[in-house]
């Protein structure tokens, strides 16, 4: 069985596609499972836009029971970048997350860009992020 084109479900374009769950589709990017951690993910803007806050959706496998301890897909470790002006800054770092829903308050940053580093996972050897949005200032 071949498909022609290939089917590539997994691509970093979902993550801003608007939809954080499988739904008729993956909409989940999933990184090279044969590179190893960190894996980046970057959302050009075109120009350079004013952003307030971002919002990341993890895998945190749904069907999985929270007695058992952190789901294992789920981004534990990582580094949140704004592209302002040529330069990449900085804007959280996070060890030990657990959590399916991050949200990242900024103030009001003029970026053209933003980039999330996945640098580790709890147990998945690879990145799996549903949805990026970034959001003006309120």
């Amino acid at each position: 069985f071949r498909l022609d084109p290939p089917s590539r479900p997994f691509e970093p374009e979902n993550v801003v596609n608007g939809v954080a769950r499988p739904e008729g589709w993956p909409n989940i990017w999933i990184s090279d499972p044969s590179q190893p951690l960190p894996q980046n993910l970057t959302i050009d803007f075109g120009a350079p836009r004013t952003v307030g806050t971002v919002l990341l959706t993890f895998d945190t496998n749904l069907n999985h029971l929270v007695e058992f301890g952190p789901a294992p897909e789920c981004v534990r470790d990582y580094a949140l970048w704004a592209r302002v002006g040529d330069e990449w800054r900085v804007l959280a770092e996070v060890n030990g997350n657990y959590q399916r829903r991050r949200t990242h308050t900024l103030g009001a940053l003029e970026a053209s860009a933003l980039r999330l580093e996945v640098r580790a996972t709890n147990g998945c050897p690879t990145a799996r992020v549903y949805e990026v949005r970034a959001y003006p200032p309120a």
